[in-house]
């Protein structure tokens, strides 16, 4: 059960209508690495997840990423707000009739914003590509789940950095860096969730096996990670192909 409080997790309140900005911020409410995906995926796999830290930690996560979505809806929604008022004579406001005279020949999303949705935000991302379940994956197995959730905090990480140093809007910027924040906060508890599972599903038997620990040197001249592999792990890299006696040495092990 859920129930949505109506104060957002911090104040936001940009300085000046831009529908660049708003745009340019869609990236992160429809986009590939943005929040909708973000609390859709973890809210998902939380129902297949056995340890109850992972679970807990997985619905944490997704509910505070339903907040994030709302910042950044109301983030477009601020930069756009003009659209709502427009002027006496039933006319564009002037700011947004700029706006509009710039962006008409080069951004769609603009236009679908400003015909379609009246002012808000469209499950889109930047480019006016619509969100897509295909963004959401869950493997079933909780190690293989969680590694990709580092990098998609920090992938989103990389987007609010580039977003905080594209929009000068001070009010905008205030709400992208606490964004940006947290996205490191749940990188850090995802990785720690990781430290916790080391021995469980995939990772149970991870790289204990011959040729799990060779490094592929398949370069001219040969690669300067290969000989600091052999140091490490004493078995010598992939150079070409593997012999079938090699291969039924290494596999006769196991069986």
């Amino acid at each position: 059960m859920f129930h949505h409080d109506k104060a957002l997790i911090i104040p936001v309140q940009v300085d000046e209508p831009n529908a660049g900005y708003a745009a340019a911020l869609l990236e992160q409410f429809g986009g590939a690495n943005g929040e909708l995906k973000a609390c859709l995926q973890y809210f998902v796999q939380s129902f297949g997840a056995q340890d109850p830290a992972t679970r807990d930690l997985l619905l944490d996560i997704s509910t505070e990423e339903i907040s994030h979505l709302e910042v950044v809806g109301t983030l477009i929604s601020q930069f756009l707000a003009p659209i709502h008022t427009g002027t006496v004579d039933g006319t564009a406001d002037p700011r947004m009739q700029r706006e509009a005279d710039g962006l008409r020949g080069a951004n769609s999303t603009f236009l679908k914003t400003i015909l379609l949705d009246g002012g808000g935000p469209m499950p889109v991302d930047s480019s006016g590509s619509p969100f897509t379940g295909t963004f959401i994956n869950s493997t079933g197995d909780v190690v293989a789940n969680l590694a990709p959730h580092v990098a998609a905090e920090l992938r989103a990480k990389r987007v609010y950095e580039m977003l905080f140093r594209e929009i000068p809007d001070r009010g905008a910027r205030q709400a992208i860096e606490f964004l940006l924040e947290r996205e490191e906060a749940h990188a850090a508890l995802f990785n720690e969730a990781m430290d916790r599972t080391r021995d469980v599903g995939v990772m149970r038997d991870f790289h204990d096996k011959p040729f799990s620990r060779r490094y592929p040197d398949l370069q001219q001249p040969s690669s300067q990670n290969a000989e600091r592999f052999v140091a490490s792990r004493d078995l010598p890299p992939i150079r070409g192909p593997i012999a079938a006696d090699e291969i039924r040495l290494n596999l006769a092990q196991f069986h």
